[in-house]
């Protein structure tokens, strides 16, 4: 399973995608502070992704890293997820079985 742009919407470098998690908390832990979204919960991890996150206020925001063509699967690294709570333990916890 993984996320896919529908047969008729593509992405332009830097169009948002939408939100992977949304900031609930402010307790320092990643495992209680967010909650995953519907389309975070599809998100497969990727060498070459062609989407970044991005830390905001409101959560972790997805956006198109390239141009993104129709039926294109939606990917990030994880490994840059996790590279933005270096403090967090339990970011491992959640991203690793994301």
């Amino acid at each position: 399973m993984g996320l896919f742009s529908d047969s008729t919407h593509s992405f332009s470098t830097g169009d948002t995608i939408g939100y992977a998690f949304f900031k609930i908390g402010s307790t320092g832990s990643f495992d209680i502070d967010f909650m995953e979204s519907n389309i975070g919960s599809f998100i497969n991890d990727s060498q070459t992704p062609n989407m970044e996150v991005l830390l905001t206020p409101k959560g972790l925001l997805l956006r198109a890293k390239q141009s993104i063509a129709s039926t294109t699967e939606l990917m990030a690294s994880y490994r840059e997820i996790i590279d933005l709570f270096p403090n967090d333990k339990s970011i491992r916890r959640s991203i690793q079985y994301w």
